[in-house]
């Protein structure tokens, strides 16, 4: 097991009780966007950037990447298959084995753990039903399921910040809190040609995240337009 993934398998031995569940998906996300960087840094080097110079790898050198690329895919499918599955009493080692136990993958979570996303009134659909967004899809279900709540967060940064900004605002809002995704709050986000208008989706436990003295910290820009904090939806 790899450096990352021990990494995760270690927060994963931390997952405790229903917040657990979520813990554990997100886990699960983290590992799979791991997997599918790794590909892309394998399809960076050679044998593959080699074949896009015009010049050849040895057969060596693409037998091995094309088993690396192979097995990489294959984790991608088998995390994915964990998304409807009860993740309560099952190891990191067996998400991530090559061979799960049918057993393993028989209990799907029961439907009262989750909430119906698509069913909250004023909720753009578009955004959530993307092929690239069903951890989060899941993981906001999941989360509003136990009564967490979806919040949303704007506000206007440099877009040399928004990476470090996206980066602190996962780990302020960790464990309590998960960040889903971020997009252009408006077609026209692009106020000058260096600062951009974000929109974050967040589930939390926290009633009011936006109160948490790291979250003050985040390098958005507050001259004109202070972040904006605003619950979405709560569970009745």
């Amino acid at each position: 097991m790899t450096g990352p993934l021990r990494e995760l398998s270690r927060e994963w031995g931390q997952a405790r009780g229903q917040t657990g569940k979520i813990r554990m998906l997100a886990i699960l996300r983290e590992a799979y966007r791991w997997a599918h960087s790794e590909k892309s840094r394998i399809m960076a080097r050679t044998p593959y950037a080699a074949r896009a110079k015009g010049t050849h790898a040895t057969q060596v050198q693409q037998a091995q990447a094309d088993t690396e690329l192979h097995d990489l895919h294959l984790l991608e499918e088998r995390l994915t298959l964990w998304i409807t599955r009860d993740l309560g009493k099952v190891s990191f080692d067996t998400v991530t084995s090559r061979n799960p136990g049918p057993k393993d993958l028989r209990t799907k979570r029961e439907s009262s753990d989750s909430l119906d996303l698509l069913s909250i009134p004023g909720l753009q659909k578009e955004a959530w039903v993307r092929p690239d967004r069903i951890w989060e899809k899941a993981l906001a279900e999941t989360a509003l399921g136990l009564g967490w709540e979806l919040w949303t967060v704007e506000g206007w940064l440099k877009l040399t910040d928004a990476e470090s900004v996206h980066s602190k605002l996962e780990r302020a809002l960790w464990p309590s809190g998960v960040v889903l995704f971020v997009e252009s709050a408006n077609l026209s986000a692009l106020r000058k040609s260096d600062e951009w208008m974000g929109r974050w989706w967040i589930v939390t436990s926290d009633k009011s995240p936006g109160d948490h003295p790291s979250l003050k910290q985040l390098e958005f820009q507050k001259k004109n337009d202070s972040p904006v904090w605003q619950k979405f939806y709560a569970p009745s």
